[in-house]
């Protein structure tokens, strides 16, 4: 026993050099908060009563509104740490949700730091980070009746501007506006026909493009005389 107390020390001093040598020391982080300290949102979903969000009672405008008050800040890049979070305007917590097309499922996406990286011969300090997406299932008449956290965000949902017109009905967005988590139908009208706008020109560029692509072609092909 006594032996291998001394070894322990200079086991450390060994293990702390060669990170030295190598020049970073990882930190491994306990992941049970986002980027910016706050707890992770699946902490507010449960299936009993002291959950905020609870599984098969709250209804998807309830937990929309108590859920993006709980995400503000994600992580889009991983170092310098100052410039490391992004936080969005309140009403536009649409930017971190997403809506499946059959409107039975809504995902909420987060950041988590995972490793925290020490340079010291650099002075430099970094965090790895990941993203997770809390995944709501939700029933016909928008009961929440499940939940899952995966790290692959949904494919092929695709929730524009547009899309979150039909997703809530005029009643319901008028809540989730009051409530401050959602833009106004003005707003949402506004930016919908500047993407339609934009992706137009994108589209007419694009056709310019090959037209005069085409015309370089014929232009090359060998004449017969």
């Amino acid at each position: 026993m006594r032996a291998s107390r001394r070894l322990i020390v200079p086991l450390l001093l060994v293990a702390i050099g060669v990170a030295l040598l190598i020049g970073c020391i990882p930190i491994p982080l306990p992941r049970t908060s986002q980027s910016d300290g706050l707890p992770r949102p699946e902490q507010f979903v449960g299936d009993e009563s002291r959950y905020p969000v609870w599984i098969g009672h709250t209804k998807i405008a309830e937990a929309f509104i108590t859920l993006s008050r709980r995400v503000r800040s994600q992580t889009t890049n991983p170092m310098p740490l100052p410039m490391a979070l992004a936080t969005m305007a309140p009403e536009w917590s649409i930017t971190y949700w997403s809506v499946s097309p059959d409107g039975r499922r809504f995902a909420l996406r987060y950041t988590i730091y995972t490793t925290f990286w020490v340079a010291p011969l650099c002075f430099v300090a970094w965090h790895d980070h990941e993203t997770r997406w809390l995944v709501l299932d939700v029933s016909p008449n928008g009961i929440v009746t499940g939940y899952r956290v995966v790290s692959k965000g949904p494919e092929n949902w695709q929730t524009t501007p547009g899309r979150w017109l039909e997703v809530f009905d005029e009643a319901t967005r008028k809540k989730l506006y009051d409530a401050g988590v959602f833009p106004s139908d003005e707003l949402l009208n506004y930016v919908e026909q500047q993407r339609q706008q934009m992706l137009r020109k994108s589209q007419e560029l694009r056709e310019r493009h090959r037209r005069a692509a085409t015309t370089r072609s014929e232009y090359s092909k060998p004449r017969g005389g």
